[in-house]
């Protein structure tokens, strides 16, 4: 099911996740948990170990096998890397479209939505809608009043 975790060593180099800044899969867990309002025992119930183990995977006293982090990715609906992630990750954000922020410039006819949950990340995706104007044509293989680029 898990493995202690080995003591740190205050002069011994630390473990990857913690030397980078990245998340422990038992935080990840823990937020990923709450955030779905279940509980230690319900989750437990679910992945079939014990609310004792939940709790020490939480914690960080013991890391979870492989077979234990896909039964919980199971049971909470996400991809077994999302443990690995920093809790206060953007990355599996969802931005809905009611909540982008939008930029339209009149002069231009073009509307820019911010598909990112902010301009402060290492990668910013918009979506470009532009008015049609005359002497531009859609190629062939798209529908009309759509350009993509990359």
């Amino acid at each position: 099911m898990a493995s202690a975790k080995p003591p740190a060593s205050a002069s011994g180099p630390q473990p990857a996740g913690e030397a980078a800044g990245q998340a422990e899969p038992g935080s990840a867990l823990r937020a990923l948990r709450e955030q779905r309002a279940l509980t230690i025992a319900s989750l437990a119930r679910q992945v079939g170990i014990s609310a004792a183990a939940i709790s020490q995977i939480e914690s960080g006293a013991v890391q979870p096998s492989v077979t234990t982090l896909r039964k919980l990715a199971a049971a909470l609906g996400v991809p077994v890397f999302r443990f690995f992630l920093p809790a206060d990750s953007a990355a599996a954000s969802l931005v809905r479209r009611a909540e982008r922020k939008t930029l339209g410039l009149a002069r231009t006819g073009a509307r820019y939505e911010l598909l990112t949950p902010s301009l402060q990340g290492q990668l910013e995706v918009m979506e470009i809608t532009m008015d049609p104007r005359p002497g531009i044509s859609a190629p062939a293989d798209q529908p009309p009043g759509r350009r993509s680029a990359w």
